[in-house]
């Protein structure tokens, strides 16, 4: 048995999170030498309680782990354990980082830091506006960009790193095997293919409520900073943000309508000190003295130019949530090509 092997049964085996498996691996070093112990060495060596030891000795929980590990190779699914040099390093010094990660794709380079950019799964056409606006801007430094691949801004952020061709990161609340949301499967292989999709889940695991606060420290412990487009106060952006800042990250927020509930938990976030964020310049700025080394590499342009039917779709959508019909009808245009416009 090596490293993984035995990770992966630590993470596999129910009762055993993140915190209790890395304390489990502080107090005995080499996680394979577990398993060599028997019932009462390993209560005695870990201080589990007897049917926790007993169901991580289970041999259908190494069968299990076996099966996972072939499945994982099968799908070109990297398990990649904490301390591997390809771990993400920011990750590696978050407070109950993943043991392991799965990982489709590549994760994101050493030696460049990454952004998150979070919000909420119900858009308003001024946070998709802002969403779109500001990944643009950092993509123009070859910033990554981190999110979710929820629907909404997380979406969003996801398909603007793409087209503007920097890498981007989509941290799951399920499996790889799992996609969620489902209409986002194609969206997570374009990732895959020009960055990475992680889970420190099972590839089968489905997604569950209980999942996505969980993810979101992931995602605040991959970035240097966390940029908040839109969210309530009680929602799971506020959790990322909340995670970011307990992390040591800094915030950023895009300040919305003060009537607007989606701009509650953003504008708490600006009242509470977040980094009041208009450009990807405010961002920058905050980063000391990486702000110098990534405005030598600014490329003049990040995107190729809107085509006029995007421009005008985008110039017809006012403050606030516009149906696609009523911006067809706006622009006395079919919308067919409206839709066409917006999802291009």
């Amino acid at each position: 048995m090596d490293r993984i092997d035995a990770l992966l049964r630590l993470v596999m085996c129910r009762g055993i999170g993140p915190l209790r498996g890395k304390e489990i691996i502080e107090r005995c070093g080499d996680p394979a030498a577990l398993f060599a112990l028997d019932a009462r060495a390993l209560e005695a060596r870990t201080g589990l309680p007897p049917p926790l030891a007993s169901r991580l000795l289970d041999p259908a929980l190494a069968r299990a782990a076996q099966r996972e590990r072939a499945e994982a190779a099968r799908r070109g699914v990297a398990l990649v354990p904490a301390g591997d040099p390809r771990y993400p390093p920011l990750l590696a010094h978050a407070p109950a980082h993943p043991l392991i990660l799965w990982v489709w794709g590549e994760p994101v380079p050493r030696d460049v830091p990454a952004v998150a950019v979070i919000g909420t799964r119900r858009a308003s056409a001024y946070g998709r506006r802002q969403a779109v606006r500001l990944v643009r801007e950092l993509a123009a430094y070859d910033l990554p960009i981190v999110s979710g691949l929820a629907r909404g801004i997380d979406g969003i952020a996801h398909e603007e790193a793409l087209r503007a061709g920097t890498r981007t990161i989509a941290v799951l609340g399920s499996g790889i095997a799992r996609l969620y949301p489902p209409e986002h499967a194609a969206l997570a292989g374009r990732i895959a293919r020009a960055g990475a999709v992680l889970s420190e889940l099972p590839l089968f695991t489905a997604p569950r409520a209980y999942h996505f606060p969980r993810r979101n420290r992931i995602i605040a412990g991959l970035s240097i900073g966390v940029l908040v487009i839109e969210g309530g106060t009680r929602s799971g952006t506020m959790i990322t943000a909340r995670h970011a800042a307990e992390q040591g990250r800094l915030v950023f927020a895009v300040p919305g309508p003060v009537d607007s509930c989606n701009a509650s938990g953003v504008n708490a976030l600006l009242r509470d000190g977040a980094v009041l964020t208009t450009s990807a310049e405010d961002i920058l700025a905050e980063f000391g003295d990486l702000y110098p080394l990534l405005k030598a590499r600014r490329r003049v342009s990040a995107l190729p130019p809107l085509s006029p039917l995007e421009e005008a779709v985008l110039g017809a959508i006012p403050p606030g949530p516009v149906a696609p019909d009523a911006a067809a009808a706006a622009l006395g245009r079919p919308l067919a090509d409206v839709m066409g416009a917006i999802t291009a």
